[in-house]
């Protein structure tokens, strides 16, 4: 399952089991391998085997809360911008229209008066000035 990942980085193991660098330390501690606390540290393929059975469970929490799938199969050689693979989609029919009817409204009389705007122009006299 983890063949081939090579030596990795405290910081880097810590980020995908989703637990602190100092757990990781104990755990191995408590199994016989010295490793310190320093995120820059290297781990081994074999103590990565170890935090992989132990530590599995939290990654899979971590991987369902983020939504992406606990193992990625390796891409391809396609290069960026090539065809993509689409899910097909629904077809949605489009949303039906209702017509109701209005109710008849009355005639406007007509007249010569111009038509009064709701907004009367205000004149502001400006700002005010406070002497200091």
């Amino acid at each position: 399952m983890t063949e081939g990942i090579g030596v990795k980085r405290l910081s880097k193991v810590a980020r995908e089991f989703n637990i602190g660098t100092h757990t990781i330390v104990e755990f191995l501690a408590k199994k016989g391998m010295s490793i310190e606390n320093n995120p820059n540290a290297k781990i081994s393929d074999n103590a990565y085997d170890l935090l992989c059975k132990e530590f599995l469970q939290e990654k899979k929490f971590k991987e369902a809360a983020l939504g992406k799938p606990l193992f990625q199969a390796p891409r391809s050689g396609s290069a960026p911008g090539d065809a993509k693979t689409h899910e097909p989609q629904e077809k949605t029919t489009p949303p039906q229209v209702i017509e109701t009817k209005e109710p008849a409204s009355t005639p406007i009389a007509k007249t010569d008066e111009p038509l009064r705007t709701a907004r009367e122009e205000v004149k502001l006299s400006g700002p005010k000035l406070w002497a200091k």
